[in-house]
């Protein structure tokens, strides 16, 4: 009697798992406002996105990194490395819950992506950073991020490397 069951369970399971389902699925979203197109720069790197925003708790889309060997503004600055890879970014505090007498309307988030090294190595590195958009208006915002794990090496960023740039959303 118990093997007649576990066939029976493993028979229903097997149906279950290979009957087809039909179901709608957007990724990138509705018109309007669900694509982005974010740019920032720093001392040592720039960080380039195309993104798409398929719900209000994230967007996610293609990205292109730049660092350089030392900081912009020295002479011995060059180009390094080009990372091409994927990011998501969550957004994770409203910035006008945080100043209600300043008319200052923002958001903070937390992006991490998985960026490949397109140039030397190969390598596959997870960048974190951590931003503020600052709202323009609906469609254009400024934005400050900080890196917390650095673009080429994957390691902390023991120093204040900020970016600044914008996010422009359509």
């Amino acid at each position: 009697m118990k093997k007649i069951i576990v066939i029976a369970a493993f028979l229903v399971a097997f149906i279950a798992i290979s009957t087809p389902t039909f179901a709608e699925t957007n990724i990138f979203g509705t018109d309007p406002n669900n694509h982005a197109f974010t740019a920032t720069a720093g001392s040592n790197s720039a960080v380039v996105g195309w993104m798409w925003t398929p719900v209000e708790q994230f967007s996610w889309g293609f990205r292109v990194s730049g660092v350089l060997t030392e900081a912009a503004d020295k002479t011995a600055a060059k180009w390094d490395t080009t990372l091409v890879g994927v990011g998501v970014e969550f957004p994770v505090v409203n910035m006008g819950s945080l100043f209600e007498n300043i008319p200052l309307d923002g958001e903070g988030y937390v992006g991490i992506g998985l960026d490949m090294d397109i140039e030397n190595d190969q390598q596959v590195y997870v960048p974190i950073e951590v931003g503020v958009d600052i709202f323009v208006n609906k469609n254009v915002s400024f934005r400050v991020a900080k890196a917390v794990t650095e673009l080429g090496s994957g390691n902390d960023t023991p120093y204040p490397d900020l970016r600044f740039g914008v996010k422009v959303v359509w």
